[in-house]
């Protein structure tokens, strides 16, 4: 029996699916429980531990099979693996984000969302086995299995460190593919946003045959092109404008002299008695975040008066006269004099951080929303039954990733002091700065530098084993 379906999805307004999935359903007969040598029926054990109905286990399972993974329209493993409310998708082409990783592009399984950096507490598994790790910290990407070829994903969150240790802490993830698979069965689709950008598109195929009375043999691939959305600035409002959190605590004092009793250069925050960030929340989402930096370079850290806060400022002055730091400037554009900066509200002290209203330009120009990312991975799989209680089988998987990402691309400030007696600094500057005295500078190097990443992963896996008993018992 012959069955095609063509499905077209409409998710949340604003992506469309369009699948046609030809596939091919031969009937099976039947076979009756093998029995062992003592005449009861034989019972087999995967190596995952996992049982194919969730509500016969004595831990928590959850069991997606392949109708329903077809019904849905997914196209990818990660997708799959999404669906489960255990998992937390920390990592994926959706997070690209403003920093670079090796990872970009990947999707890992993350239950509870307890894995570190570079480490992981998720075992993922193919066909209760171990698969090739490509992360910085022993992750399987899902985008190398091919889901066309999925029979089932199994997930178990409960006792599974006892049987595969630490990198299963928080459980197991199980992809156990179409063994059983006779006929032919292919995939075709195309995605794109309400706004015509994130194009997709998503091919996929799978052949499968007996050998004989015995044995059985597979083979199928997957192609998936996804170009992404690459500047958020230009792409969506929300980034032109900058809306971000700024955390209101050790914030760098705003405004002039003694403002609210306090210095600029000092100290402000939710739980700093008379500073200007005293009684706002701690956490505020506003318009125009940005980088206490500039493209011409912003001095900052810098105290008037000796003292230098390059390397231990803590915002205790001495008594100096006058008694604040000078950290509101900023170089001309032709480098030979200096102007006035405005840093904006909640600027931090330290690295990093976002702050609101500042001069800079916004933290999200050089950020993609989506990772560009092409992927092919290929599959097959041969197994026999060399007698009634002795089988043999093999797999062989070789798979490729390649994706891009950008960031910004210098942080804050420059992590070492520029001196007042440096012979490149405007005499201007020298005179404010006066003998002895360092600053930092926060310089937005985005109009000069390509802060950008490309990876490629291949994965070649082969593996041939033999199952079965050895011996009468």
């Amino acid at each position: 029996m012959k069955l095609s379906s063509i499905r077209a999805i409409l998710i949340c307004g604003t992506a469309i699916t369009v699948s046609v999935i030809p596939t091919t359903v031969l009937a099976q007969e039947e076979r009756e429980p093998e029995a062992s040598s003592s005449g009861a029926p034989a019972i087999v054990v995967t190596g995952s531990r996992i049982v194919r109905n969730g509500f016969d286990s004595p831990v928590p399972v959850t069991v997606v099979d392949s109708t329903l993974i077809q019904n849905l329209g997914q196209v990818n493993a990660s997708d799959v693996v999404k669906l489960m409310p255990q998992n937390i998708a920390s990592q994926s082409d959706a997070n690209a984000g403003v920093s670079l990783s090796a990872n970009a592009g990947s999707q890992f399984a993350n239950l509870r969302g307890l894995n570190p950096t570079f480490g992981t507490r998720t075992l993922t598994l193919v066909n209760t086995r171990r698969f090739v790790a490509t992360s910085e910290g022993g992750q399987v990407d899902l985008n190398l299995i091919p889901s066309v070829m999925i029979g089932r994903v199994e997930t178990v969150t409960g006792g599974a460190s006892a049987a595969y240790g630490s990198d299963a802490v928080a459980g197991v993830v199980n992809i156990i593919l179409d063994s059983s698979l006779e006929g032919f069965k292919g995939q075709i689709d195309y995605g794109q946003t309400a706004r015509a950008d994130g194009k997709t598109f998503h091919g996929a195929a799978a052949w499968g045959t007996k050998l004989g009375d015995r044995g059985h043999f597979m083979i199928g691939g997957e192609y998936q092109r996804n170009h992404g959305i690459e500047s958020c600035y230009d792409s969506r409002d929300w980034c032109k404008d900058s809306w971000t959190i700024a955390t209101n605590e050790a914030t760098i004092q705003p405004g002039g002299p003694n403002l609210a009793g306090s210095a600029p250069g000092t100290i402000s925050g939710y739980n700093v008695p008379g500073s200007a960030g005293y009684g706002l929340p701690h956490y505020v989402i506003g318009r125009g975040g940005g980088f206490y930096s500039s493209s011409t370079g912003v001095i900052r850290n810098f105290m008037r008066g000796g003292g230098t806060s390059t390397t231990a400022w803590n915002g205790n002055f001495p008594a100096i006269n006058p008694p604040y730091a000078i950290t509101d400037f900023q170089f001309t554009e032709d480098g030979k004099g200096i102007t006035a900066y405005n840093p904006g509200l909640y600027s931090p002290k330290t690295v990093g951080g976002l702050t609101l209203g500042s001069e800079t330009p916004t933290a999200y120009r050089s950020s993609y929303i989506q990772t560009p990312m092409e992927r092919f991975t290929t599959y097959a799989a041969a197994e026999y039954e060399l007698t009634d209680a002795l089988k043999i089988y093999g797999e062989l998987t070789y798979a490729e990733r390649k994706a891009n990402s950008r960031s910004f691309a210098s942080g804050t400030r420059s992590t070492m002091p520029i001196k007042s007696d440096n012979a490149f600094l405007p005499a201007e500057v020298a005179a404010l700065l006066g003998p002895g005295t360092a600053f930092s500078m926060g310089k937005d190097l985005d109009e000069e530098l390509d802060n950008k990443i490309v990876v490629n992963a291949q994965v070649f896996r082969g593996l041939i084993g033999m199952e079965g008993g050895l011996f009468s018992n």
